[in-house]
């Protein structure tokens, strides 16, 4: 990763996954149980790996509009891990018109330009509030997006003291993402709108990633487990997994009308 900048700099050197985001990310999951209301689905690592496997259960809750979720985390040795989930909200046609609603300790901005060149925040910067996100121009309100004009962004919300609110002001209308916040202390934010060129994205992707993380950013894992500015200030950045105890983390999409 170049231009690592700040109190990361020399932390990360060259250190990356493979691939980027975990087997999980890019390999197929087979359907291990199908219900009337739901799904389980599961992954199987290689036989070498410390982790032995992954079940995602997916359920409707009668009545409404929500979802109930797990992710089980089974492992062959002990082992440090980081981990996240990565739910996608869309991008309203309307600059500023998705509202998000998030109570946090300490953000946290990306420790170099965010590729692809479009990034305008300050890299390796703290903030305390969404709506004074340092930029190159700035200060930017990350509360009220999109910003009407292309742009490819990553911060990270450490200390999350509730679910996050991603309010639709068009619509009336929301969608509240909850989860196990004892596990995973930090949320983030990936804001991509318009700004990834090549294929299979186009210049035509335009999603925000509301992402539950006990993780340093998608920075290789090597850099979570590690000592790092976000784990110094005391928040996990990776979770720990022992054979005959897998790791549960609860969580939930509800969406609701806005009054």
């Amino acid at each position: 990763m170049p231009d690592v900048v700040g109190e990361w700099a020399g932390l990360i050197d060259g250190a990356t996954n493979r691939p980027p985001h975990g087997m999980p990310a890019d390999g197929d999951w087979e359907v291990a149980e199908l219900r009337d209301d739901g799904v389980t689905l599961r992954f199987d690592f290689p036989e070498g790996h410390d982790i032995e496997r992954l079940e995602r259960r997916i359920d409707g809750v009668q009545g409404q509009p929500a979802l109930e979720l797990s992710l089980v985390i089974t492992a062959r040795r002990p082992t440090r891990t980081s981990v996240g989930l990565h739910p996608i909200v869309r991008l309203p046609d309307r600059p500023r018109a998705l509202r998000l609603q998030a109570d946090f300790d300490t953000g946290f901005t990306y420790p170099s330009p965010v590729p692809p060149g479009r990034s305008q925040v300050v890299p390796a910067r703290r903030f305390s509030h969404l709506h004074e996100v340092l930029t190159f121009a700035g200060v930017e309100d990350f509360a009220h997006v999109p910003f009407g004009e292309p742009a490819e962004e990553v911060v990270q919300l450490a200390g999350m003291q509730g679910p996050v609110r991603a309010v639709f002001d068009d619509e009336a209308a929301g969608v509240e993402i909850d989860w196990d916040r004892s596990i995973l202390p930090s949320v983030q934010l990936w804001l991509s709108d318009r700004a990834l060129q090549d294929e299979p994205w186009g210049g035509r992707y335009r999603g925000l990633g509301i992402e539950p993380i006990a993780s340093a950013f998608d920075l290789a894992e090597a850099v979570s487990t590690a000592s790092n500015p976000i784990s110094a200030a005391g928040y996990a950045t990776a979770v720990d997994v022992r054979p005959g105890d897998p790791l549960r983390i609860g969580y939930s999409l509800k969406g609701f009308l806005q009054k």
